[in-house]
């Protein structure tokens, strides 16, 4: 969902004029620059689209995706290391010891599956001619495994995907969360040595058997072991008061804040702090952006709603410190979870609005004002979720200038 940042973030536009006479960029993104002729007729609203925009064609030509997925990452994962606390928490105020918790795990254990697969590529917003033809591929080379030919040959002659005439089609163990959920259900559904039909997911039409089927030893799949005792107990009242234990001496430096929502503080100040652990200006910008906060004229009021999401992000952080000293994090699954997520949607983006690596800061300016004035269904609907994590974009690496005036 989209948030908000407060209104003080979005200036009054002035036309900017040098005094020489040359005229002066009335908004800059990085290294590109627009002059307000190159403006007219666009609202302050539709000029920060356009920067996020410019700031993502930035992010891809500069390859800088890992200094880009940082703090969305980073941020994904206190999220879900805190509900592996909230979860902890719960099944010890509910009495459940680990003697409990291993007795269900024997009832129902996780599994590692083995697959191979082969693979049409045809993501979604393909044409509806292309992904009827990667799905008549893949029903003919189920066919001809059906026919009794060789699945690993097949994977081999015929998948799309890199690497597999190498591998035969075969995919490193997996667990659930390691794969998309139609995938993952599709091989988890199959007895040992059973091929699928034909599974659609994001990346196109696979067809898939079932290599082998393995119990995960109770240690590695406690967490999710954990989780679903407390979906069953359900998280309330008691986790509520532990985390107004844990945070009661968490604080908001409102004077900070309030220089902070005027552009005024050092980015090194601390605008909220706690037993263990403070929160600096440079911080919450990172924090705010990594969360889908984004730039809206007209929305909070005063620094209430400022306040809020403030606290919100310092709670986050208090409580993920308390989680990782008591031995609690994210899965590898759920890291590679994470990752995937952000690096499968900043891809198509990128293909979609035809932002490429290695492009010039003229060839980046002529994509984002073609991405901003595209209106393909496709083009609208990257356009839409670029521009809700544009503030991360321009938090990392691009900084962004309006008449002279930085956002934020």
């Amino acid at each position: 969902m989209k948030r908000f940042l407060p209104s003080s973030f979005v200036p009054l536009l002035l036309l900017a004029t040098a005094a020489c006479g040359e005229p002066e960029p009335t908004l800059t993104v990085g290294e590109v620059a627009y002059l307000e002729e190159e403006l007219l007729g666009l609202s302050p609203a539709q000029r920060m689209d356009l920067a996020g925009l410019t700031a993502f064609g930035l992010a891809v030509s500069d390859g800088l995706w890992e200094s880009i997925l940082d703090p969305y990452r980073t941020q994904r994962l206190r999220e879900v290391q805190v509900r592996h606390l909230a979860e902890e928490v719960t099944v010890q105020a509910a009495g459940l010891s680990e003697a409990d918790l291993q007795t269900r795990y024997r009832i129902n254990p996780r599994y590692e599956l083995t697959v191979r697969h082969l693979i049409f590529l045809s993501e979604r917003w393909e044409s509806d001619a292309q992904r009827a033809e990667a799905r008549r591929k893949a029903e003919a080379a189920l066919q001809r495994a059906e026919e009794g030919e060789d699945f690993a040959a097949l994977c081999a002659e015929l998948s799309e995907e890199p690497g597999a005439a190498q591998r035969q089609g075969l995919l490193n163990p997996g667990r659930l969360g390691t794969w998309v959920p139609e995938f993952w259900s599709a091989a988890n559904a199959l007895r040992v040595g059973q091929i699928s039909d034909v599974v659609e997911s994001r990346y196109g039409f696979h067809v898939l058997r079932l290599e082998d089927r393995a119990v995960i030893p109770y240690q590695e799949s406690r967490s999710s072991v954990v989780a679903e005792a407390a979906v069953g107990v359900g998280i309330g009242a008691p986790w509520n008061q532990w985390v107004e234990e844990q945070t009661r001496e968490l604080e908001v430096v409102d004077a900070v804040l309030e220089m902070w929502t005027a552009r005024m503080a050092e980015p090194t100040e601390l605008v909220a702090i706690w037993r263990g652990g403070d929160l600096s200006v440079q911080e919450l910008q990172r924090d705010l952006a990594a969360s889908g906060y984004s730039f809206a004229a007209g929305v909070w009021s005063e620094l209430v709603q400022a306040r809020e999401a403030t606290l919100e992000l310092a709670r986050l952080r208090a409580l993920s410190q308390v989680a990782e000293e008591m031995g609690i994090r994210p899965t590898p699954e759920e890291v590679s979870g994470v990752d995937r997520e952000f690096m499968e949607s900043v891809t198509r983006w990128a293909l979609t609005l035809g932002f490429v690596e290695g492009a010039t800061r003229e060839q980046v300016k002529a994509a984002a004002r073609a991405a901003f004035g595209d209106t393909g269904q496709n083009a609208r609907l990257a356009r839409q979720e670029i521009l809700e994590w544009a503030p991360l974009f321009v938090v990392t690496d691009h900084p962004v200038f309006l008449d002279g005036m930085p956002i934020p």
